[in-house]
């Protein structure tokens, strides 16, 4: 059975590096998920007409476009910047006050780059964020369930918390 993931809030340098990145976003007009896919489509255009062997490593446009795109969800569902890690490594995640949300928007973004995932970023922006909803509306039905422990909300099931400070 794999471990349970572990997730923990950004220390400071990822908070500074993620601030750089949203100031970044936020200095180029991605401010809106239209405006994201439209420099996504750009850029990602762009990198796939140069030959092979020519071609930059994508990394700092996946990821800044990641940031923006993790920063609109944050937004959208009231959800955080963390940083989880499980059997795959560890990654900057959104994540929210149960474990089943846990949305990974640079990974995310670097499928989509790549063409593993055909979805647009406002397809992933409502899909993620009816998810989100969907999920909370779940654990609201089980916090009422009478079948249940009073304190199964207080619960972290398969999450740990620790600080990394």
């Amino acid at each position: 059975m794999p471990e349970p993931a572990e997730i923990l809030p950004l220390n400071e340098a990822e908070q500074a590096w993620l601030a750089e990145q949203l100031t970044r976003a936020r200095e180029l007009g991605l401010t809106s998920i239209d405006a994201l896919e439209e420099f996504f489509e750009a850029q990602r255009s762009a990198w796939y007409e140069q030959r092979e062997d020519r071609r930059p490593d994508p990394s700092p446009q996946v990821t800044l476009i990641g940031a923006a795109l993790g920063q609109m969800l944050i937004e959208a569902c009231d959800l955080e910047w963390s940083v989880l890690t499980d059997e795959q490594g560890t990654a900057l995640a959104v994540t929210g006050e149960t474990t089943s949300i846990a949305l990974l928007p640079m990974s995310s973004v670097a499928k989509r780059w790549t063409g593993e995932t055909m979805t647009s970023l406002p397809e992933y922006l409502e899909l993620a964020s009816a998810e989100v909803e969907r999920l909370r509306r779940a654990a609201a039905r089980d916090l009422t369930s009478p079948d249940e422990p009073a304190d199964r909300g207080q619960r972290t099931r398969g999450r740990r918390h620790r600080s990394r400070r």
